[in-house]
């Protein structure tokens, strides 16, 4: 793929249906027809579906059955992971529900995007809600973007020229409905004025070696936010995304503390939220960098909990005081029982453990009723509030105040 720093043009959602039952695959386009998807495909077993997707056509979404003629669904999970990566999964079958979330993470494994699974008979409400999030979460890509590789020298230009910024995002104190805190999320306006989200160049900054510089300069723009946002009296923590590559950096620890001294932003009001399951399996320098910036007081917070394989070795090691329920629990607890279980022990689990636990991807009042029902500490989503930028906080904050 040509490298490039600006977002694809969105185009109409292709879709590509997999079923070996003709009337399933009929049920199935209705559906997508009726929510304004129009450039269908269908197969009726594996070798058509992988014929299509070897061929020229882009898909955006995939709606596949686990049992085919000659193949089952994993098996074509493979083929789809290495010739359409970037479509968004959404599983049907008649098998029970813990196999389909077997299925899905599978998928995720393989790092495809699962929408969700619909068990047959199929309902439109269901196809509904999975496209609705495919259009809304922003790391659903458009057919052909995905993975990404934009040119080293096109992310230092972008670094040299302020091109990457802030927006944050508030959390919701569940109980009170008082702002909790804000996280800060990094997006790239490019030269022609659009904004390129971060699952579109984190990749290539990672592998470029530029994320220590990447993740200095989003630090240095949240505590600059915050130390404004104090001038007018507003005081908040703020989270900060870490990427496990940089918390094998021993200097770490020296630049954050010397940023919050230059912004004269006491400790206590940073959050640093390191995702679990990119951590390394040595835990040698991470442990110390960590346990480091909490001595001076800052806040850990162990992100996207429960999608790793060691949370708990995570937990007992390394100094949390956040605990952050992923979003692909959250956003299903409401009709799946095991999600709502794993949510439950989650919140559980943080508060056994004196943390503050927060649920992510909250979409819905339901979903906001379900998180403080079963207890948790704060909610964070589109419900409560979309990603803003840090200017405008202190006035959504009086609105949100009335």
């Amino acid at each position: 793929m040509h490298a490039s720093t600006d977002i694809p043009t969105l185009a109409p959602i292709r879709a590509l249906i997999v079923d070996d039952d003709a009337f399933i695959r009929e049920v199935v386009a209705l559906h997508l027809e009726a929510l304004g998807i129009e450039a269908i495909m269908v197969a009726e077993d594996g070798d058509r579906a992988r014929a299509l997707l070897h061929g020229s056509q882009p898909y955006d979404l995939i709606v596949c059955d686990l049992m085919l003629p000659g193949t089952d669904g994993i098996q074509l999970l493979r083929d789809i992971a290495d010739q359409r990566p970037d479509a968004a999964m959404i599983f049907i079958s008649s098998a029970e529900t813990r196999l389909l979330r077997s299925v899905e993470q599978i998928a995720r494994n393989r790092r495809l995007t699962v929408l969700g699974s619909l068990q047959k008979p199929l309902h439109p409400a269901g196809f509904k809600e999975l496209v609705g999030r495919m259009r809304r979460q922003p790391n659903v890509r458009p057919a052909g973007s995905a993975r990404t590789v934009i040119a080293d020298e096109a992310l230092h230009q972008a670094l040299r020229t302020d091109a990457f910024f802030i927006a944050v995002q508030p959390q919701i104190d569940l109980l009170t409905g008082a702002v909790d805190a804000v996280e800060a999320l990094v997006r790239w306006r490019a030269g022609n004025g659009a904004t390129i989200p971060p699952d579109h160049f984190l990749p290539s900054m990672d592998a470029a070696g530029l994320m220590p510089e990447l993740t200095d300069a989003v630090m240095r723009q949240s505590m600059r936010a915050v130390r404004l946002w104090l001038d007018e009296g507003i005081d908040l923590r703020i989270s900060v995304n870490i990427s496990p590559s940089v918390v094998v950096d021993a200097g770490l620890h020296a630049r954050i503390v010397s940023m919050a001294s230059l912004f004269r932003v006491e400790p206590g009001r940073i959050v640093l939220e390191i995702t679990e399951s990119g951590l390394a399996t040595d835990l040698l320098i991470p442990l110390e960098v960590l346990t480091r910036l909490r001595l001076h007081g800052m806040e850990l917070s162990i992100d996207d909990f429960g999608t790793g394989y060691s949370s708990l070795e995570r937990l007992r090691h390394i100094p949390f005081t956040e605990l952050k329920i992923d979003r692909s629990f959250v956003s299903v607890a409401r009709r799946d029982r095991d999600a709502r279980r794993i949510v439950e022990s989650s919140i559980r689990l943080a508060h056994d453990l004196k943390l503050r636990s927060v649920a992510e991807g909250i979409e819905t009042d339901e979903d906001a009723r379900l998180m403080r029902a079963l207890g948790c500490d704060v909610g964070q989503g589109f419900h409560f509030a979309r990603p803003m930028p840090p200017e405008q906080l202190p006035q959504w904050l009086r609105n949100h105040d009335r």
